[in-house]
């Protein structure tokens, strides 16, 4: 997707060991301390805040700070499960995306016209509904299934970057407390 999009860039992949936290921290490190890279991208994340241990939190936040300090940006997927509701029963942010020095990037589909101006944007979203005699069951949009990601962080202040663009309903939506939201992009 990325030389589809840039065809000159230079792309180097690092993968983990496996999908276990500490083996991604591993790989991200390894871009950071050799500064092989300028942007990380990464496309995963934990089901929500609240599934990521508070050690392997710590880890991530000093590989972001490092990379921050070394001018590294860091992009990570903000989930692909919508606001966790359906899975959790309540909303919640997916990490790593939802740490302040990374931008959380949320799938969306832009629509463009035949001279290339803007038409419409909207965010990634499956959902489901049964056609039966005619009948549509539930009615559409249908069942929500995946998503792109979102929502407002249960571990993170509202970042200073946030407070001009991100409505206060949003910041405020866990505990009244202006926090991080996301996705970014």
């Amino acid at each position: 997707a990325v030389h589809a999009m840039a065809p000159g860039a230079h792309v180097l992949f690092v993968g983990g060991a496996d999908c276990l936290d500490e083996s991604l921290i591993d790989a991200v490190n390894k871009i950071v301390d050799g500064n092989l890279a300028q942007i990380v991208s990464n496309s995963y994340g934990n089901l929500g805040e609240t599934s990521e241990d508070a050690g392997l939190r710590q880890a991530w936040n000093d590989t972001f700070r490092q990379a921050a300090l070394e001018g590294i940006g860091m992009y990570f997927s903000s989930g692909d499960s919508g606001d966790e509701v359906d899975n959790l029963g309540h909303a919640e942010a997916h990490f790593p995306a939802s740490h302040p020095l990374v931008t959380a990037v949320g799938g969306t589909s832009l629509g463009v016209s035949s001279s290339d101006g803007y038409l419409f944007e909207t965010g990634w979203g499956t959902t489901s509904s049964t056609l039966t005699d005619g009948a549509w069951d539930p009615a559409p949009p249908g069942n929500h299934i995946y998503g792109s990601g979102g929502g407002t962080s249960l571990f993170y202040a509202q970042p200073d970057y946030q407070k001009p663009v991100v409505p206060k309903k949003l910041a405020k939506a866990q505990d009244g407390k202006p926090a991080r939201v996301v996705p970014d992009v």
